[in-house]
């Protein structure tokens, strides 16, 4: 067996296993359409963006102070109020029971204690099972909380600094345009070694295997004239995507 590296005989190996995909719908299938589909699945089903966070809300105010506030809060785009509740009691239990995971608490005092210039409170329980949700959920609260303070203590007169920050590259900031990238790459990976595999093991099983022994073909030449077709074939399968 000839030791140096061939690539007329890598490009002949390559050329048969192009053959026997063509020839082999169920081999099309899985090559063009499952990494396609994970594709899919996994890309676009795996979110980290939290939004409308299911949010309870105990208001003993009721009035347009309090309307105010929670008006901030579901026009953040963060917080979606599923439930207005009437005790402390029933606040909890709806966190509890997993049918909210925020809770938002406004005392009575709350109005009288801002008109007085006091420092007055807004409790916000969180659901703390999810981290990213917990943590969205206390930075947006926390936020909302500065801005009002900050509202009521210049009394309508601008901010001294004001951040205005624009985000390159990803403006709606989708975890998609991050994760299908990357996706790609490993499923490519993983699709051609494991076709690659399937396609010697079926040698094997047709009993070809030991012919290819016998030619001039090492095994490097071997196994890159498996891996090449599948490769492309991944590759090509990906193509649409590119441009989601």
């Amino acid at each position: 067996m000839n030791a140096a590296f061939s690539f007329q005989r890598l490009a002949s190996v390559a050329r048969k296993e192009f053959l026997h995909i063509i020839r082999d719908p169920a081999t099309l299938f899985f090559a063009l359409f499952i990494p396609v589909l994970e594709l899919f699945m996994l890309g676009y089903a795996i979110d980290t963006n939290v939004r409308n966070i299911s949010t309870a809300v105990f208001d003993q105010l009721n009035n347009q102070d309090s309307e105010k506030l929670l008006r901030q809060f579901e026009n953040s785009g963060d917080f979606r109020i599923v439930r207005q509740v009437y005790s402390e009691e029933a606040l909890t239990e709806m966190i509890v029971a997993g049918k909210a995971k925020v809770g938002l608490w406004i005392r009575h005092e709350y109005s009288e204690r801002l008109d007085a210039k006091k420092p007055t409170e807004l409790l916000i329980l969180i659901d703390g099972s999810e981290s990213s949700v917990a943590g969205e959920a206390l930075n947006v609260g926390n936020a909302i909380a500065l801005r009002e303070s900050l509202a009521r203590v210049l009394q309508d007169q601008p901010l001294p600094v004001e951040a205005r920050p624009r985000i390159l590259f990803n403006p709606d900031t989708r975890s998609a345009n991050f994760f299908i990238p990357g996706l790609m790459v490993v499923m490519c990976q993983m699709m051609a070694i494991m076709l690659s595999a399937n396609a010697i093991v079926r040698e094997k099983e047709n009993g070809t295997l030991e012919q290819l022994f016998m030619t001039p073909v090492s095994a490097s030449e071997l196994i890159l004239g498996k891996l090449i077709p599948y490769l492309v074939l991944t590759l090509s399968s990906f193509a649409p995507s590119c441009s989601l």
